[in-house]
């Protein structure tokens, strides 16, 4: 009975088994996974569509913003580089920088349209992300776009090549003076300003284009500076470095034979100008003017305070002084020490009056040990029993 109940109960289930239908519960298990896999799908491309759309706004906003104010600024600077009334302040500097005298107007139209293209195409992909169905502007187009742009970089690519070799040389002129300064004589230097030019001794102008006392234009500098410097021989002498750049050695010493600096020695007073002019065909090549006053050990300096803006540590032998303009100084090895500066206070000069002497006594017992400790105005004295 057992068994026949046993073989009943198999059988009953081996029945059911096979009643069961596998194809429709496995369909109904991939449907429900590629309903869930869609959904999923859905957000994720929802999501994206959104991040795209932003992008977009983005893209599109400042493409177009860029676009504008390149087209206006290529536009000003067109005008007022081709109209010859139009003087504006900066004309004057981008066209001394203009080493290859290549007409302005036509760097600014190509730097545009190198700047300009790479900004319309974002401007496009920016429109792509925002609206779906946007028309392509055509292959003809993009092709011509992509031409001009390559023309453009290669012009502007020459003309950095053009303005670098323009300036790649640099020389100068040497002018040597000797100084005629007896053994108790002050070596005395001061800077003379050209009120014409500036009302100030400051070192403030690089260069500018301005016009002289006769209405010839010319260019204007501050470049001068002053270099303090060592010298074994017995008088001292100074020593006036025009320099300029240029496409070639021959070329730079040209220009810097071109520079008009003067100077002025009378005994031991030397006066100096802070500045320099050169004409304005001569065109900015980075001129500047050196001055190097060699002074020999022992000499004794009077700087007036209207060199301290000029003056420059570096290729000097000699440190700068550090005290007071309009105070003598004395040449020392390197280093020049005032000899009429006011002497610091310090503590070693300062007194108590009144003051009670030190007299401290002490008794310890550390370790088993008695310690006696006296403090005086002798010093310390430690003592163990």
């Amino acid at each position: 009975n057992i068994e026949k109940k046993v073989k009943e109960g198999i059988e009953d289930i081996t029945s059911k088994i096979n009643d069961i239908d596998t194809d429709k519960i496995a369909n109904n298990f991939k449907q429900g996974t590629q309903n869930v896999g869609s959904t999923i799908e859905d957000i994720f491309t929802t999501i994206f569509k959104i991040i795209g759309k932003i992008v977009g706004i983005f893209i599109t906003m400042f493409s177009s913003i860029a676009l504008i104010g390149l087209f206006i600024g290529t536009i000003f600077m067109f005008f007022s580089t081709t109209i010859d009334h139009v003087h504006l302040p900066w004309n004057e500097y981008l066209r001394a920088e203009n080493y290859t005298d290549f007409p302005m107007w036509i760097l600014y139209i190509l730097s545009f349209f190198a700047v300009a293209i790479p900004i319309f195409f974002f401007l496009i992909l920016g429109l792509k992300l925002l609206i779906t169905n946007v028309k392509s502007i055509g292959n003809y187009a993009k092709y011509s776009l992509l031409a001009i742009w390559i023309l453009s970089i290669i012009f502007l690519v020459y003309f950095g090549l053009r303005q670098a070799s323009e300036v790649s040389f640099d020389s100068k002129t040497v002018e040597k003076k000797e100084i005629v300064l007896n053994a108790k004589d002050t070596l005395k230097i001061k800077m003379n300003n050209n009120i014409f030019y500036s009302k100030n001794m400051n070192h403030n102008v690089d260069f500018k284009f301005t016009f002289d006392e006769k209405d010839n234009e010319i260019i204007y500098s501050n470049n001068v500076r002053i270099h303090l410097m060592k010298t074994s021989e017995s008088k001292p002498f100074i020593q006036i470095e025009k320099t300029a750049n240029g496409k070639s050695n021959n070329d730079a010493k040209k220009r810097a034979e071109k520079i008009i600096y003067n100077y002025e020695i009378k005994g031991n007073n030397i006066t100096l100008d802070n500045y320099f002019i050169t004409d304005r065909s001569n065109k900015f090549r980075a001129q500047e003017v050196h001055i190097y006053l060699y002074i020999p050990n022992g000499t004794v300096f009077y700087p007036d305070d209207t060199i301290s803006d000029y003056l420059t540590n570096h290729n000097s032998d000699i440190n700068m002084y550090y005290g007071e303009e309009n105070n003598t100084y004395k040449l020392i090895d390197n280093d020049l020490k005032c000899l009429n500066c006011p002497e610091e206070k310090t503590d070693e000069n300062v007194t108590f009056e009144n003051e009670e002497p030190i007299d401290v006594k002490g008794n310890f017992q550390i370790n088993d040990k008695e310690v006696d400790i006296k403090i005086n105005e002798n010093g310390v004295n430690i003592n163990t029993k």
